[in-house]
Order: C-alpha cells, then sequence, then structure tokens
C-alpha cells in the first residue's frame, strides 16, 4: 500500500509538487513521501493525517512521520527553533540527547538532515534548532522558509547520546557546548533538573555574545534553579562583556574544571572543542567512561574524502543473511552502491550521524572519513557506517 494512493485525488497531483514522490528507496517495503509546503487547507491537513494514521498501521511498512511546524522562534540572527507536533495529532516520544531527521526537496533533490532536540521530554513539546551553515541546502533553507503550518517527512527519534543519563546518578553533571551543539545539552539539563538532585554545571563557547543560541532561557533556568551553573567562553566578545573571554582550550578547562573529580560530562560542538575536552580529560585522570561525545557532521557538502594511495577499482560485496551481492564503483558509498543495486539497506542522515545504516563486516577491509558517530569500540568490533564507509578490498557484510 503506497503512502500516495491514501490520499485523495485532488492530493495526489496538486500545483508546485505538494507531495513528491521520494521512492521505494530502501525495498519495497519502504515506500516514503515528502510534504513541504507551508499552507494546506483543512480538508488537505485532514487527508494527509488519515493517510499518515493508516500508514502507520499497515503492518507492511515503516511509518513515515509527518511533522507540522507549528511554531517558528528565531534565537539569533543565524539559528531558528521550530517547534512541531505529529500532523495525524499522535504524541512523538523522544529522549534527550536524541536527534530527528528531516527530509525536504529542495531545487529537485532530496536533502536529509538531522537536528537534535533542545526541548525536554517531559514537557510534550517537540522543538529543534536550525543554526545556518555556510553552504547548508536544509540549513539556509530551513531558515528562510519555515513557516507555521509547514508538514516536513522525518525519521526518528535516533541516537544514543545521553542514554547513560540516569535520576539517581548524584554525580555533577559537566554539559560542555561549542556553539549549536547547545541543542542537545539543553534538552539534557532540562531533564536532570527535572530530575533527582544532581548539581548541573553547563560551559558554553561561543564566538560572539550575540551568536549565543538560547541565552535568554539559559539565564532564566539558571536563576529559578540554585543546582545550575552556566559559563560562557566568548572568543570575540563586546567591550561590555565582563565574562571569560578566548577559545574552550585544555588549558581554559584546567580552570574550569581543576582536579579529577568523579563527574558525568557530556561533550558536543566543533571537532576541535572536543579534541581539547579529551586531552584534558586524559591528563587529569578523568575515567575515559564518564565522557560521553555527540559528534556534528559538517553539513555544507556531501562526502568528498577519497583515500590517497588506494588502487580505485570496483569491489564486491556480499550481504551473508540475505545472499545478495553487488559492485561498488570507485568512488561510491557502500550505501550509494547498494541502493543502486537495489539492496535492502537501511539508513536515514547518510551523513555518518545517526548509525540508521551501521552494517557489521565480516571480512575485508573499508575507509571511512572522520568526523563520525560510532564509538571507537564499534569500529574495534568491525562495524561501519554504510552511507560513509568505502571499500579497500572486497567486503562480507553480518547482513
Amino acid at each position: 500500500m503506497r503512502f500516495n494512493s491514501m490520499l485523495p485525488p485532488s492530493l495526489r497531483v496538486i500545483p508546485n509538487a505538494t507531495l513528491r514522490l521520494i521512492g521505494d528507496l530502501r525495498d519495497a517495503t519502504l515506500p516514503r513521501r515528502e510534504i513541504a509546503r507551508s499552507r494546506h487547507t483543512d480538508a488537505e491537513l485532514q487527508a494527509i493525517r488519515d493517510a499518515a494514521a493508516a500508514h502507520r498501521a499497515d503492518g507492511r511498512h515503516r511509518a513515515a512521520l509527518i511533522l507540522k511546524v507549528v511554531a517558528v522562534r528565531r534565537e539569533t540572527r543565524n539559528a531558528v527553533v521550530l517547534d512541531f507536533e505529529a500532523a495525524d495529532g499522535a504524541a512523538v516520544a523522544f529522549r534527550a540527547g536524541q536527534f530527528f531527521t528531516l527530509r525536504a526537496d529542495i531545487d529537485g533533490r532530496e536533502i536529509r538532515r538531522s537536528y537534535s532536540v533542545c526541548s525536554d521530554p517531559a514537557s510534550g513539546r517537540l522543538a529543534v534548532c536550525v543554526k545556518r551553515v555556510s553552504g547548508g541546502l536544509m540549513s539556509n533553507w530551513l531558515n528562510d522558509n519555515a513557516a507555521p503550518g509547514m508538514l516536513l517527512s522525518a525519521d526518528g527519534p535516533q541516537g544514543r547520546f545521553g542514554a547513560e543519563l540516569r535520576a539517581d546518578d548524584e554525580r555533577e553533571l559537566i554539559l560542555i557546548a561549542g556553539g549549536s551543539g547547545i541543542t542537545p545539552l539543553l534538552s539534557m539539563l532540562k531533564t536532570a533538573l527535572g530530575q533527582g538532585r544532581r548539581d548541573v554545571h553547563l560551559i558554553y563557547a561561543n564566538r560572539g555574545v550575540r551568536s549565543v543560541i538560547f541565552k535568554g532561557e539559559l539565564d532564566e533556568l539558571a536563576a529559578r534553579h540554585s543546582r545550575l551553573r552556566v559559563t560562557h567562553v566568548i572568543e570575540r566578545p563586546s567591550k561590555r562583556w565582563s565574562g571569560r573571554v578566548g577559545r574552550l582550550t585544555s588549558e581554559s578547562l584546567r580552570e574550569l574544571l581543576p582536579g579529577s573529580a568523579d563527574r558525568d560530562m557530556y561533550v558536543c560542538g566543533p571537532e576541535g572543542m572536543m579534541e581539547s575536552v579529551r586531552l584534558h580529560g586524559e591528563r587529569s585522570g578523568w575515567e575515559p567512561s564518564s565522557l560521553h561525545f555527540e559528534h556534528f557532521v559538517d553539513q555544507s557538502s556531501t562526502v568528498t574524502e577519497r583515500t590517497p594511495g588506494v588502487e580505485l577499482q570496483p569491489r564486491r560485496v556480499v550481504m551473508r543473511a540475505s545472499g545478495r551481492s553487488f559492485d561498488v564503483q570507485p568512488g561510491e558509498t557502500l550505501l550509494e552502491a547498494g541502493l543502486r543495486a537495489g539492496a535492502p539497506m537501511q539508513f536515514s542522515c547518510t551523513m555518518g550521524g545517526c548509525a540508521s545504516c551501521r552494517v557489521s563486516v565480516k571480512s575485508g577491509t573499508f575507509h571511512m572519513p572522520e568526523p563520525h558517530c560510532l564509538t571507537g569500540e564499534e569500529m574495534a568490533a568491525g562495524d561501519c557506517l554504510a552511507c560513509i564507509a568505502q571499500p579497500l578490498s572486497d567486503l562480507e557484510l553480518n547482513c
């Protein structure tokens, strides 16, 4: 049963391609639809709600989540917060630290990007923050076009960041954010303040005061909760700035987080900042298990990194469980080649950020560019992300 067939004829073909066939992306059992127009009549919205509900009820398909923008709030000149609700009125559950992958038709191309939730799961509100990225197709499109009533197709919730948060944990919770890395940490901060009794220290680095996302909300939370301490670190402050100045480096972290106290730490931001945190943690004797990182993938382009010194030739990939096989041409990722061959491959963000496409490699070698969301343990076990991995030899997959 196709999602489009559940809609009335008037919605199957309408001006400007309001409903566009994304196609059977993974296999014939996973049809998708994109809805990315900002205005619909009440009858059209009801038809979409009914179709989405019927699509989820059909056991042969994985449900496509249709989100409706209910509010748009500009946080800074380059960042906007979007409040969503499910188009069919169903509740959308998620955990602090998770993200949703939004899909839109931009200039005739299907674009997928993942955005972390910034709202508190207990609030019943689903909100994401989208920061404008130079050359970013989705981030710029949403900043320029998002409006109440817009409908977007989405996958999620996804992600394991924050899964270790426990209400009974009494260790000090340290949240270290850089730029838009505040997004998942804000959701975790709100969750921690609403549960248990632990102290929370947010260290938030930005280039300028005007680029601080959620500054007003953070000020309000700090005023209401004595357990919350917020430390801003500004690289290029105004003359009136009286707080900390500079970049978040290993040296500045030594002042902010002295000693090797037992802490629970979550970090999200630019790779350079996170490497500084990692280095300081090693020098300070922090338990590696107490440090949790969320990697943001550059959304301004697709994966273009190639492995130098590797002979470019087709590689054969065999999927053990299904018995299927396909060839990966030079320059292709496992996912690109698998989808081209019609293999039943799972995926979502296509940028190495969500692990939906993770596969286990039984034999063979591959290259996977950084950054990505896999842990060192997962990589050591032979896991790879099909959306960015390129084979260096013939591969045999455990799937």
